[in-house]
């Protein structure tokens, strides 16, 4: 799985139509290979994992900025 951000406009909405018409923030998912994909095993575990790398570069680049 790749996650990259999203921008996204809701045009319809339930009942509390709080957010239709304006400007939300979420996250794509893309499935990279499918026959390896199993939706029904896949969970957060496997999410977390997938940015395991990305997260350890932040932590090592915000540490000398750590006030405590």
């Amino acid at each position: 799985m790749e996650f990259r951000e999203a921008y996204f406009s809701p045009t319809s909405a339930g009942q509390k139509p709080a957010l239709l018409n304006k400007l939300c923030a979420g996250v794509e998912v893309k499935i990279v290979d499918r026959a390896a994909y199993d939706p029904i095993r896949a969970d957060v575990a496997d999410v977390v994992g997938a940015w395991a790398d990305e997260l350890a570069a932040f932590d090592r680049q915000r540490r000398p900025y750590l006030l405590y």
